[in-house]
């Protein structure tokens, strides 16, 4: 048996490597209001109504195991509830997830998930609540021009549109803020300790275990669909730079077997 190695956290970036799809970064660009409307608007491809400031600290908090919880969502539905209006009347919410990579291995651009009852899918609360996730690395001929633009802009970093060199211009503006680069300075500090406190391979059991999440998803759809062992086994190679060894155990791993 191969001896796994165990991989070590990419090295932080200084602050002039910082990229609009770094965390940093893209919450101080999106602080912006115009421009955090028209990127929301070009991915949403709607109309946004009103922003409201939403402080990133309160807006997540983070579990043990890694997860992000929303807090925002939650905390506007209670105060809309509170004001006497009726559950069904809950204003629509989204949260999107502005993808690097193709989460769930379908090429789609984007994956919408809505509240349905896990013992009966057909039941669904209505509620108005959305989660998007954002495929940047969809290779599609339908997309619009304005998203299929922002799209290569967060995957490529190209930016040849309007709203992307927009974007581009903001980075470069706050690369040039020192109040900022001392914050983002700060938290390289936190992320350092939290590193000696063994935090990174928490995080790298987490990301580890997303991957197989996907694989496996990807997996079961493609058995429903009837697609032969072979096809699968290429293309699990192909979307998840996986081995013939590797494909091959995560295949026989998440195939259903009749008891």
């Amino acid at each position: 048996m191969a001896q796994s190695q165990r991989k070590e956290l990419p090295m932080a970036k200084s602050y002039e490597e910082l990229q609009f799809t770094d965390d940093f970064m893209f919450g101080k660009v999106m602080e912006d209001k115009e421009l955090c409307r028209d990127v929301l608007e070009c991915l949403l491809q709607e109309p946004v109504g009103t922003l409201q400031d939403v402080q990133t600290e309160h807006g997540f908090q983070y579990t043990s195991d890694g997860k992000p919880i929303r807090l925002d969502v939650y905390t506007m539905d209670v105060d809309f509830l509170q004001k006497g209006n009726p559950y069904q009347d809950l204003p629509e919410g989204k949260v999107l997830f502005i993808c690097t990579f193709d989460p769930f291995g379908q090429n789609l651009p984007k994956y919408t998930f809505q509240n349905k009852c896990d013992e009966d899918g057909s039941i669904s609360l209505y509620d108005g609540t959305f989660k998007i996730f954002c495929n940047c690395m969809a290779s599609t001929e339908n997309l619009p021009e304005s998203l299929q633009d922002l799209y290569d802009y967060i995957s490529k970093g190209k930016a040849n549109s309007p709203l992307t060199r927009k974007i581009e211009a903001a980075v470069e503006k706050v690369k040039c803020n020192e109040k900022w680069r001392s914050e983002y300075m700060k938290e390289l500090l936190i992320f350092d300790d939290y590193k000696r406190e063994g935090q990174e391979e928490g995080i790298e059991q987490g990301m580890q275990k997303a991957r197989e999440d996907g694989i496996r998803i990807f997996i079961q759809d493609k058995l429903d669909d009837g697609i032969d062992r072979e096809t699968i086994l290429a293309k699990l190679r192909k979307l998840y730079a996986l081995s013939t060894e590797e494909a091959e155990k995560y295949l026989l791993l998440f195939t259903p077997h009749s008891s």
